[in-house]
């Protein structure tokens, strides 16, 4: 029982290992994405103030 047991038990940990990183990159991807975007969204709303102030002075 434990010569079948033991690959089984190492190849679950394994996967579990897998999963995990897995689930870090996707996290890392939409963390990266998230900052990105926020990123844009204030260069886009600086410059559109800036164009604001341009126009009413």
């Amino acid at each position: 029982m434990r010569e079948i047991s033991t690959p089984v038990a190492a190849t679950t940990a394994a996967l579990k290992i897998e999963d995990t990183n897995y689930l870090y990159k996707d996290l890392r991807k939409i963390i990266i994405l998230s900052v990105l975007a926020l990123a844009l969204q204030g260069i886009l709303y600086y410059s559109l103030q800036m164009n604001l102030i341009r126009l009413w002075f």
